[in-house]
């Protein structure tokens, strides 16, 4: 007799030996749960970051800022929709790897009730569940399918349940990427309407990235619980040296090509 693919999976994986005990994985949750600010601020991080080291290293080979705009435009719009594809197919690939065990999990507690009782048992013992308190929570959780699947996935599969929608975690981070990668470029396309502001246009460039850059930095605290300052100057520090790594290497090859 053939065996159910699910079953089989879940011998093998038991047979390596059972799933290590809650208390040994670590949590870190910030204040925000929304699925998609992650992808506003890793969007907005890329995208400024990017954009301006684009820049910086068009200005330094010393190109004027019409090709310094042109150059920046077409990185922006060519990143920021490579990164949104990109997060659209991570997010889908997660979606059906969740999926995947939903079902398998679905299965077991329909065909094999008891051992995953016993599984959920165990789950609740190792969070310090015991007697009677043990019991009531094992009859709770399996008295709710939904529950009781989404248990098995958190606790002894260690995958969450929260579904994300891909286009929506795409569009995010394109979003994202856009309106804060195009901060680097105002300066250089107001330059284009007054001669005064050329010379200001990079200067102008810095300060602004650098605001844009703080401010996603402090963002981020949002996700990771971190203090808002810190994690400003760590973003901003890391945006400084991709930055002047970008400037010194076009200014380097625009003196050796002539530019």
């Amino acid at each position: 007799m053939l065996k159910h693919p699910f079953a089989v999976e879940r011998h093998q994986e038991k047979a390596q030996g059972p799933a290590p005990s809650l208390e040994s994985e670590v949590n870190v949750t910030g204040p925000i749960q929304s699925p998609y600010v992650g992808d506003l601020v890793l969007g907005a991080l890329d995208g400024s970051v990017t954009t301006f080291a684009v820049v910086a290293a068009a200005t330094g080979a010393g190109q004027p800022a019409s090709i310094v705009l042109i150059i920046g435009i077409a990185n922006l719009f060519a990143s920021g929709v490579s990164m949104a594809l990109g997060n659209y197919l991570g997010t889908k690939s997660e979606e059906e790897f969740r999926e995947k065990h939903r079902r398998r999990e679905e299965y077991e507690t329909e065909r094999f009730p008891e051992l995953e009782k016993e599984e959920v048992r165990k789950i609740f013992a190792d969070k310090g569940f015991q007697g009677e308190d043990l019991e009531r929570a094992v009859e709770i959780i399996t008295s709710n399918k939904k529950i009781w699947v989404e248990t098995m996935m958190r606790d002894e599969l260690r995958i969450s349940p929260e579904v994300r929608s891909p286009w929506q975690s795409g569009l995010a981070m394109l979003t994202a990427f856009i309106l804060a990668g195009s901060v680097p470029l105002l300066p250089y396309l107001i330059s284009l309407f007054g001669p005064g502001f050329r010379t200001l246009a990079l200067s102008s460039s810095v300060v602004m990235t650098f605001a844009a850059i703080f401010g996603v930095g402090t963002a981020r605290s949002l996700v990771t619980g971190r203090r808002w300052w810190i994690a400003g100057v760590e973003m901003t520090v890391i945006g400084a040296i991709a930055s002047l790594i970008a400037y010194v290497i076009g200014r380097v090859l625009g003196i050796l090509l002539g530019l």
